[in-house]
């Protein structure tokens, strides 16, 4: 029987502890995989947000979203061979996300996964200025519309810690439901993965 050591990782003072030792040569992580239809999101009508304006980078674009990136300071290291979408508001970018098909290397979970039936979102930025007034929810829209555009994809994929509940609700209220927990530990080296049940939806919680 394979030994949950993520359990430990359910106390939040092990939790600290555990996410200090990085330097060590240990790491963890505690990922949902998110996943909704495609059809549904494109159904959504967006939410109002005057003054904001998106522009699509494709991947044979990469230079010039990497310097744009560059000249403002936002890091997007790890949207390599991928499609970015920037979020504008007075010629100053405020967000942005990457999203690709394929193969995705999950930096989080230091592993590489296939999405052949959809596009998955990753690295998504929203400028502290700008957060809390739907960006996020604006740049996934956008990201999943022009791949719709490109591919007749069926789902819209994203990893997300468990620990990070903002990030957590803005998928959930776009309609995306967990499939299943990643728990990755790295020590000295050698990597473990086990698979657990979704989390209940936070949404739930919050109306309890």
């Amino acid at each position: 029987m394979a030994v949950r050591w993520w359990v430990l990782t359910d106390n939040r003072y092990l939790r600290y502890i555990l996410s200090q030792t990085s330097p060590f040569g240990i790491r963890f992580s505690n990922a949902i995989l998110y996943r909704m239809r495609i059809d549904r999101l494109l159904d959504q009508e967006k939410p109002p947000f005057t003054g904001l304006v998106f522009r699509v980078f494709g991947s044979d674009d990469q230079e010039a979203a990497m310097a744009l990136a560059q000249k403002h300071n936002l890091s997007v290291g790890t949207c390599a061979d991928s499609d970015i979408v920037f979020a504008f508001q007075d010629n100053v970018p405020v967000g942005h996300v990457c999203f690709k098909s394929g193969t995705v290397l999950l930096s989080e979970l230091e592993r590489e996964e296939t999405f052949d039936d959809g596009v998955y979102l990753l690295s998504m930025f929203i400028s502290p200025s700008a957060r809390r007034r739907g960006v996020g929810k604006l740049l996934a829209l956008y990201a999943i519309e022009d791949a719709a555009r490109k591919a007749n994809y069926r789902y819209a994929y994203l990893y997300v810690r468990m620990e990070n509940l903002a990030s957590r609700h803005l998928v959930e209220s776009l309609g995306f439901e967990a499939v299943s927990t990643t728990h990755f530990l790295r020590t000295f080296g050698l990597k473990s993965y086990q698979s657990g049940a979704p989390p209940q939806p936070i949404r739930s919680k919050h109306n309890q």
